[in-house]
């Protein structure tokens, strides 16, 4: 019995965050700058509109959502990033929206919610390797040119 008060006490508390951040500035769309960003609010958006589905058991929004998720990942719009590992997490994501959008059709809440954390899963190591390791290489092609003393 404690380990199922655990998992709803975690489930509880991922919600309550989420509901923060979503409430924190309702219908607010994000100053973004370039098309990667609009997309990744958007991404974030859907991410959240399927928590919400499933905390209440809504199928249809699960379902809504996981279409949502992976409209965006097939969308045109992403920048050619030319990297393995992107390369299967886009893909990884991709696979993740349509089991979503399956396991909303069969109403299966169990599947669909471990569906998601796969899928939450998946987006945070995807940044991880966006943001620790493309990003290093970005860096170093803005380092300055090192001066060199002439020698006679």
């Amino acid at each position: 019995m404690l380990k199922r008060h655990w998992y709803l006490f975690s489930l509880g508390l991922i919600v309550a965050v989420a509901y923060g951040f979503a409430a924190a500035e309702p219908g607010k769309v994000p100053n973004t700058q370039n098309s990667d960003e609009a997309l990744m609010a958007l991404k974030l958006a859907s991410s959240q509109k399927a928590l919400e589905g499933l905390v209440e058991k809504d199928f249809v929004l699960i379902r809504k959502a996981g279409e949502e998720l992976k409209r965006l990942d097939e969308s045109k719009l992403w920048r050619d990033v030319e990297n393995g590992e992107y390369t299967h997490f886009r893909i990884e994501l991709g696979r993740q929206a349509d089991k979503l959008v399956q396991m909303a059709e069969a109403k299966n809440l169990d599947g669909a919610a471990f569906t998601y954390m796969n899928m939450v899963s998946t987006c945070i190591n995807c940044h991880n390797h966006c943001r620790d390791v493309l990003k290093i290489a970005d860096l170093n092609l803005e380092l300055p040119a090192t001066k060199v003393a002439a020698t006679r």
